[in-house]
């Protein structure tokens, strides 16, 4: 906070945020959040206490951060869509002292505690009274901010990052990249994502702009190209999925122009060489691509690469690249360093690490080890699981993962918490999670499971619902009379058929009828990568997720002249009553 304090002091009257209510200047920000910081210090909540966040991505969630930060206590973000039992789990891990909401969302918030069988205090950020309290210097080194990640275990998992990793990154950003006053960076994470530390620290520790969208804005393709245009944003961080769909939308349009957008960074997931000649075909060379890389665990990014001419690589991936300041990336294989060319896992040495993972010492034992390489008990270095291999002195190449950790849409998932809970179904008798990409439609998770009695994919996801957020439940369900076993009695992930050749197995096949449903088919064959679709199954039966769903209702529009909205698409549900509320448009 006393780093904002700084450049606040040399930015006063200077826009620190501008969003759709209009902009906030740096003093009233920092008055909110000095405030915010007195109130905390009040109610105890200061070093060593874990303060919650119970609000939507805007102005207020920043005050309170910062305000938080200033307390020296440690932020938790909470999204308000978490699941009952996903949010007891957080609670009673993270055990916070209070949680801060503002007054529109204080309501939801009340309920969603009480549903969740917690008794923390809830304090609207409106009604906080500071009293004359002496600002504090925290700490740096204790944890900061508490994020949760996926766990194989069935249960979610905190790293507690501090705030002197956190503001390393953001300094070597800043100055990696020459970003001062004029920049204009826009927050497009959730809150519950490390990157949207970045987003939002960024510009306020350069002394620019924060810009934030609306929540439609940040989920439709075609008004966030105009929104990034009209706000004259100059830099981007986006996962490679949100990248892909702003590319459609630029194709359908044919050209564009972002006169100010100077830089694009892209972490969280694969970036392929396509995804860039694609956005360079309607974009040409004026943006910078930038692939960052690096888990929650050693804070933000560890590694980047600045996209010139187009490496060639086995895989089609972009390189991770070079190490930032003050971090080293080892390529190791039975416990020596791997030559240029051999494949090891890639380990993160830095000594801007994260906490590990809060009040877990096991778990943090197990992935921040001594360096194999020394074994030395003092030189910790971190066990990422990816495998890599040096491309040359300095740049690395991502090869894969060694367990079932995936990546999907920017969001790391472990298959392992997927497949616990499908099996805590009291009917499930085996599950087993796979990433497909049948027929080169894009990554979906798929679920496979035996069980006592047929089961209907709605009934597993109501199930799933408590336990998982949207963004992890499988968009396909396949139930079979046994999982596919190898010579080690293993369920044989390779042998596990396309999803889409057992979809209709059991069922009549329903074939879409007239010209609104043929046409609407033909949409969907190509989204969803499957040669026929029945037009009773709803899309989200066949295996149509959020994603696909956003680029639906742009070929819906282009197909048919009729604005879609994501809602009809998913109550309306199937194609026969898709093709009839399209033809009820007239």
């Amino acid at each position: 906070m006393h780093h904002f304090s700084r450049v606040s002091d040399q930015n006063t009257a200077r826009t620190a945020i501008s969003d759709p209510f209009g902009v906030v200047t740096y003093t009233t920000l920092q008055q909110h959040a000095t405030s915010i910081s007195a109130g905390l210090a009040d109610d105890g909540a200061g070093p060593g206490r874990v303060v919650g966040l119970w609000m939507p991505a805007g102005r207020d969630y920043v005050a309170a951060l910062l305000g938080v930060a200033g307390a020296g206590a440690t932020f938790l973000p909470l999204a308000m869509d978490t699941p009952t039992r996903r949010l007891a789990h957080i609670l009673t891990t993270g055990d916070p002292a209070l949680i801060l909401t503002t007054a529109a969302h204080e309501d939801a918030a009340r309920h969603a505690l009480a549903a969740a069988g917690s008794e923390v205090p809830l304090r609207s950020i409106d009604t906080l009274s500071p009293g004359q309290t002496t600002p504090i210097d925290p700490d740096p080194h204790q944890p900061g901010y508490l994020l949760f990640t996926s766990g194989s275990t069935g249960q979610p998992k905190a790293v507690a990052g501090r705030s002197a990793g956190l503001l390393q990154f953001i300094n070597w950003e800043i100055r990696e990249f020459n970003i001062g006053a004029a920049c204009r960076v826009s927050w497009l994470a959730a809150p519950t994502f490390d990157v949207s530390l970045r987003d939002i620290l960024v510009p306020l520790l350069a002394g620019g702009t924060l810009c934030i969208p609306d929540a439609d804005t940040r989920l439709h393709p075609q008004r966030l190209v105009s929104w990034l245009r009209d706000e004259g944003v100059t830099q981007v961080h986006c996962v490679p999925s949100l990248f892909r769909l702003l590319i459609g939308e630029l194709e359908t349009r044919g050209h564009a122009t972002f006169p100010a957008l100077q830089r694009i960074l892209l972490a969280g997931e694969p970036l392929y060489a396509d995804d860039v000649r694609r956005w360079r075909a309607v974009v040409g060379t004026t943006v910078e691509l930038v692939n960052l890389y690096g888990p929650t665990e050693t804070t933000l990014a560890k590694a980047f690469y600045r996209i010139e001419k187009l490496p060639d690589t086995a895989t089609g991936i972009i390189p991770l690249g070079r190490p930032i300041d003050d971090a080293e990336l080892l390529i190791i294989r039975d416990g020596a360093p791997c030559d240029a060319g051999v494949i090891g896992e890639i380990y993160i040495r830095t000594p801007f690490r994260s906490h590990g993972y809060y009040r877990d010492p096991a778990l943090t034992a197990a992935a921040f080890i001594p360096n194999p390489l020394t074994h030395d008990p003092n030189d910790i270095v971190y066990r990422t699981g990816d495998q890599g291999r040096l491309r040359d002195a300095q740049t690395v190449e991502f090869i894969g993962r060694l367990d079932h950790q995936v990546k999907l849409n920017g969001i790391r998932i472990e298959l392992g918490e997927v497949e616990a809970h499908l099996r805590r179904h009291v009917q499930v008798t085996a599950a087993v999670a796979v990433i497909r990409n049948d027929n080169g439609t894009g990554d979906r998770l798929a679920a496979y499971f035996t069980a006592a009695v047929p089961l209907t994919p709605d009934a597993l996801r109501e199930h799933l619902s408590a336990y998982l957020p949207d963004a992890m439940q499988p968009t396909l369900f396949v139930q079979m009379e046994a999982l596919p076993l190898n010579l080690h009695g293993k369920v044989d992930r390779k042998a596990l058929p396309p999803p889409t050749a057992l979809l209709y197995a059991d069922d009549a096949f329903v074939a879409p009828q007239g010209e609104t449903e043929t046409r609407l088919a033909t949409v969907w064959s190509a989204l969803l990568g499957s040669e026929q679709v029945a037009a009773d199954r709803t899309f989200v039966e066949l295996g149509g997720d959020s994603l696909k769903a956003i680029r639906a209702v742009g070929e819906i529009y282009k197909a048919f002249g009729v604005e879609a909205s994501l809602r009809v698409l998913f109550e309306q549900g199937t194609i026969q009553k898709l093709a009839a509320w399209i033809d009820a448009q007239g």
